[in-house]
């Protein structure tokens, strides 16, 4: 008898991630093509692991196209952290460059988000991990 490694079974079938990502990345004005061969391959990257978090449902797609993070591990009542676009004020509330990438990244998801930074300060490290790959996908 032969062990078979399980099969990966996905909430969310493959078309219908990669339906929902070119939706997300039309809400950002994101144009794919029109970036340079470096930018491609490191965008071509982040989209896997957007398209694998999709498929697995730990992010949704609005009908405006902007995403919604399931947390593994809710803080309090909060289970879900839904992005809006971000806006001027949202490099402002970054602040400068010189602030800890921790820091920057509180004030960016509060903005992004709208979810005060203490309850973003208590995300688990998986769903912290998640929403700053989430943020720094339409911001850098």
């Amino acid at each position: 008898m032969t062990d078979k490694p399980a099969k990966t079974t996905h909430a969310v079938a493959r078309d219908v991630a990669e339906d929902e990502f070119q939706r997300m990345i039309a809400a950002f004005d994101i144009e794919a093509e029109d970036l340079e061969p470096e930018d491609l391959e490191v965008f071509e990257q982040k989209k896997a692991e957007c398209l694998k978090l999709i498929q697995q449902g730990h992010i949704t797609v609005d009908a405006e196209g902007l995403p919604t993070l399931k947390l593994k591990h809710p803080v309090g009542a909060i289970t879900a952290i839904p992005y809006s676009l971000p806006t001027a004020q949202t490099l402002v509330a970054a602040g400068d460059s010189k602030q800890n990438h921790v820091t920057r990244t509180f004030a960016l998801l509060s903005d992004l988000t709208g979810v005060p930074k203490l309850a973003i300060s208590k995300l688990s490290l998986v769903d912290w991990r998640r929403a700053d790959f989430l943020a720094g996908f339409f911001l850098g």
